[in-house]
């Protein structure tokens, strides 16, 4: 692999201390990126306690920059070499998340589905570098804390856990913060999310009830177009009049469901004809994602009648 050039605005820091100099690579907003360690065979080439080396010899636009002093080689072939771990590591990852991405075809719908049931959750690719392992993390703070913790205690794999403790693979971490942050390791990323797909584990709307209450007609009738598409059903939003939105999903040129929340019920749905109401129904259900799938098997169900 040819030799990486340092991005445009990235700097590679260096403080040399007990025959070590330490290289800490930072991107154009100065963001810690990596660090490395090269053992000196020579004094450093500055007496700084931290020197910025701003001059490769591929740096693409080298009259942008220059070198502080004379830079040694080989301090420089150690800059470069923690350049190339950087984005080798990087591509690494980048490629062990397409993997498990490919195993799991419905990946984005699933953690999209996870984050409406908890609030905020904020999902991301870990990759540990000594252990080349891909993890899932999943992290919710406050009120949200809880409503992970107890989707993690529904899956069988944790609630089957011996002595309080979670299976390996899987962590939890509270600290010291109103912060929970759970790591999935590759095989059980891939169970959790095989069971999320098939179990309804928590209401997808947090607090359904108080959601309803609060959210406007346009947003709920977004949310279920979204969870529609999600799960392979055309949908999308309409005005009805003044602020009555609703999901459209249609069936054919001339027929067409109308799915609507009304306040202090649960998803409901009218079928139109022409432009004519010929046919309406409800759920009890509260839960989108439970009403979704309501919604496609009726879609199915009338499309075998009507063509």
């Amino acid at each position: 692999m040819s030799d990486r050039a340092l991005p445009d605005g990235w700097t590679i820091h260096t403080r040399p201390a007990l025959g070590l100099t330490a290289l800490t690579l930072h991107d154009d907003d100065g963001e810690f990126c990596q660090t490395d360690y090269h053992e000196q065979t020579s004094p450093p080439a500055h007496r700084d306690a931290c020197t910025v080396l701003r001059a490769l010899d591929n740096l693409p636009a080298p009259h942008v920059y220059r070198a502080l002093d004379k830079v040694p080689v080989s301090l420089r072939d150690a800059a470069q070499a923690l350049l190339n771990g950087y984005f080798e590591r990087l591509a690494q990852t980048q490629a062990d998340a397409a993997a498990l991405r490919q195993a799991i075809p419905d990946f984005d719908a699933l953690t999209n589905r996870l984050r409406r049931a908890v609030p905020d959750c904020h999902t991301d690719a870990y990759r540990d570098d000594q252990t080349g392992l891909y993890s899932l993390v999943l992290a919710a703070t406050g009120a949200a804390a809880g409503r992970l913790l107890t989707l993690l205690a529904t899956w069988p794999h944790a609630a089957r856990a011996s002595d309080d403790e979670l299976p390996d693979g899987v962590t939890a971490d509270l600290a010291t913060t109103t912060t929970l942050t759970v790591t999935l390791d590759t095989r059980r990323t891939r169970d959790f999310l095989d069971w999320y797909r098939g179990d309804s584990g928590l209401p997808v709307d947090f607090d359904a009830a108080d959601t309803a209450r609060r959210a406007g007609e346009a947003e709920l009738a977004a949310r279920m177009a979204a969870c529609l598409r999600e799960i392979g059903v055309e949908a999308d939003t309409a005005n009805t009049g003044s602020t009555c939105w609703v999901a459209v999903v249609a069936l054919s040129e001339r027929l067409h469901l109308e799915v609507f929340f009304p306040e202090g019920e649960g998803w409901s749905w009218t079928l139109h004809c022409d432009g004519e109401q010929i046919d309406v129904g409800y759920w009890s259900t509260t839960s989108t994602t439970e009403a979704a799938g309501h919604i496609a098997n009726l879609k199915e169900s009338l499309g075998a009648t009507v063509g």
